[in-house]
């Protein structure tokens, strides 16, 4: 046996045992199904920015990645040539002026979309780049710890998604190119771009010459790091880098947008056929469809005391989760809170609705009455009479005042009288007994100088009853000494 075939037999059985994934065996790829969504995530060149015409401005249309522009022909319109049934499954998640730290919140929003994409591109590190000064660029441990952890949010929410890295853009091309152009070096310096390369650009002072060369030396390394997390052991079966793709394309004066920085529908067009010639490698069978998406299952139970009731929401979904819910409580109030309440103004039965909408966007909807039962009317309770007592000593007298609680059927036990007394110490409020009558009393009152007292009922309390003052036959009483 040839040493060829030896080794291709050694392959073949590695592939089968499992012992090596298809991307660890060198110059070996294999084919993938064509996917049925795709997502994005960066900075502002996955966004296409300044490619519209607004300067900075998003134009995610003209993306080399998810982009719609024919022009450009990005990969999702690649790969709807090819078949793949991603119509509409395009999903740009890239934020401007993202840094690599920026990178693990984005990765969290694509394990978030239900389906999860089968592709998705990755492009950042621009930003950790391109800053005010050499010295605030990250460290490149730093970028690679905070790449690598968003890595891992993505294996860890979707192990499935097939991951396409590309390289950082060689920025030191942009200085090369624009650098004798006036205009250029007005908009870097005005605009305070990418000043960690771009600062002093016409100077040839053997500082400036360096720090440019250590920019680059810092895009290589950041590469370089995009590369060995990609293709380490923990993500190699799902990743693929571009092996320096974008990197190495050399762009012209027309490939960058009118700020001097990004690229222009151009540069993104060099971008899509760069990176499509060095990533993954598709197969022409489809996948087949997704499965239908089932809708939500709504339902709720309640519990009501008197006119208020709150209802605790039971819906499902089988396939995905509920992202929003509609309430009506049949009296025309409506609600969107997972777990409401409501206040009825009057008994009644009343047909409650819920309406839950999915992930996706289906719906189910769950009707119930709920009988709501009106409290009973308070009872009416009022002053039926003041009388009083005085008892004395040789200097001093007291006054002591019955107060008598009435309803309409008569005596009402367990009434607080409150009032108040015009003169002297003693207490001002008591609680009326089975006959419905409490005494206040006033002490230490002068023979001297005082010659009378006044008790005035200030209110009447009872859970479950009203005061009618206006029916009080008394509100006061006067009392004379002794």
């Amino acid at each position: 046996m040839s040493r060829r075939v030896a080794t291709m037999a050694i392959l073949v059985v590695l592939l089968v045992g499992g012992l090596l994934s298809p991307a660890a065996a060198a110059g070996y790829v294999l084919p993938l199904p064509l996917p049925a969504r795709m997502a994005a995530v960066g900075d502002s060149i996955s966004q296409a920015a300044s490619t519209g015409g607004g300067l900075g401005t998003d134009y995610p249309q003209n993306s080399w990645t998810t982009g719609t522009n024919a022009t450009v022909n990005s990969h999702y319109l690649r790969l709807q040539a090819l078949g793949a049934p991603i119509s509409g499954q395009n999903y740009n998640l890239a934020v401007s002026g993202s840094k690599v730290i920026d990178l693990n919140a984005q990765m969290a929003n694509v394990v978030g979309l239900n389906p999860r994409p089968d592709y998705l591109t990755v492009q950042i590190g621009g930003n950790d780049l391109c800053t005010d000064t050499f010295a605030s660029m990250t460290s490149v441990s730093d970028f690679r710890a905070r790449f690598q952890t968003a890595m891992q949010t993505l294996k860890d929410g979707a192990p499935n998604t097939n991951v396409y890295v590309v390289s950082i853009p060689d920025a030191y091309q942009l200085w090369s190119l624009f650098k004798g152009d006036g205009w250029a070096r007005f908009i870097w310096s005005i605009g305070g771009v990418c000043q960690s390369l771009l600062a002093n650009p016409t100077s040839t002072q053997a500082v400036d010459i360096q720090r440019r060369a250590d920019v680059r030396t810092r895009n290589i390394a950041y590469n370089a790091e995009l590369k060995s997390v990609c293709e380490s052991t923990a993500f190699v079966a799902h990743c693929r880098f571009d092996n320096n793709a974008v990197f190495n394309v050399q762009f012209a004066k027309s490939d960058v947008a009118a700020d001097y920085f990004h690229p222009s529908i151009a540069g993104q067009a060099k971008l899509a056929s760069s990176t499509w010639s060095a990533g993954y490698t598709w197969s022409s069978v489809p996948p087949p469809p997704p499965p239908s998406n089932v809708a939500p299952t709504a339902s709720f139970t309640s519990s009501c005391s008197d006119l208020a009731c709150s209802f605790t929401d039971a819906s499902g979904d089988s396939d995905g989760t509920i992202a929003s819910r509609s309430w009506t409580f049949g009296d025309g109030a409506v609600s969107t809170d997972t777990n409401p309440s409501h206040t009825y103004a009057a008994g009644g039965i009343y047909t409650v609705s819920l309406i839950v909408t999915d992930n996706v966007g289906a719906t189910g909807s769950f009707n119930s009455p709920v009988t709501v039962t009106a409290p009973p009317a308070a009872e009416a309770m009022w002053v039926n009479d003041l009388s009083y007592v005085r008892t004395s000593t040789s200097r001093n007298w007291q006054a002591i005042v019955t107060v008598a609680v009435v309803d309409q059927n008569g005596p009402v036990e367990g009434v607080l009288v409150t009032g108040t007394w015009s003169k002297g110490t003693g207490g001002t409020s008591c609680t009326t007994n089975a006959s419905g009558t409490c005494a206040v009393t006033s002490s230490s009152l002068s023979k001297k100088s005082v010659p009378n007292v006044t008790y005035a009922v200030t209110g009447l309390s009872k859970a479950g009853w009203t005061y009618a003052a206006g029916s009080d036959v008394e509100t006061f009483i006067n009392v004379p000494k002794p």
